[in-house]
């Protein structure tokens, strides 16, 4: 039963309907034509690259989750994630270290960021989140180690990377359909996605490395 459970909630977030609308949406709030685009495809590519400057890496993760179709939350509120990515049925926060070595003070920050966006988005009560930490590495001193569990953790370099291949992706799919109708490609557009490893299934992918 829970196996059939968890492959009905899979099938929902890997669907990429819902997905797929968000980022016809996203792509027509920056514009079909015009450099309000080419601008925020910058903004990812050109923030993610410099993980020291802490407000242009939180802005380039708040545009690489746009062209991802998620609803983003970036707060600069104390004890908030750095970057939240909300879906339809599956959450990820995101807190941003630049140091070497994770604190035990840092993985008890990114795991008690649940708490704090289902206490912001009671709605979202029943929807997975998963913490995540982004940092170049990920080692652990010793007094973190027992409470890593249900911590994930992706790589500056994996997730800058990452971007890149969705900056050219997404620019690809907007020239494929600019001048169209949504209801008219939204089978097409499914596809794209999924073509261009931007669909919940790579999204999960990415983000599945639980931290060790």
């Amino acid at each position: 039963r829970n196996s059939r459970f968890a492959a009905y909630v899979y099938t929902i977030f890997s669907s990429p309907r819902s997905q797929a609308e968000a980022i016809w949406k996203q792509v027509t709030g920056w514009g079909w034509q015009g450099p309000a685009f080419r601008k925020r495809i910058e903004e990812m590519r050109s923030g993610l690259s410099v993980p020291t400057d802490y407000t242009k890496f939180h802005i380039g993760l708040e545009r690489l989750g746009q062209c991802l179709g998620a609803e983003v939350i970036r707060s600069t509120k104390d004890g908030a994630p750095d970057v939240v990515w909300i879906y339809q049925d599956h959450c990820y926060t995101i807190e941003v270290k630049s140091g070497t070595s994770l604190s035990k003070k840092y993985v008890l920050q990114a795991k008690g960021h649940v708490d704090w966006v289902r206490a912001q988005r009671p709605e979202l009560r029943d929807v997975f989140i998963q913490p995540l930490i982004v940092s170049p590495e990920h080692a652990l001193d010793t007094l973190a180690r027992p409470h890593i569990k249900g911590l994930n953790f992706v790589s500056v370099a994996d997730i800058a990377q990452y971007a890149q291949t969705v900056a050219a992706e997404i620019q690809e799919i907007r020239t494929q359909f600019a001048g169209k109708e949504y209801g008219a490609v939204h089978e097409q557009l499914k596809v794209a996605i999924r073509q261009a490893k931007m669909d919940g299934r790579a999204v999960e992918e990415l983000l599945s490395t639980p931290l060790s």
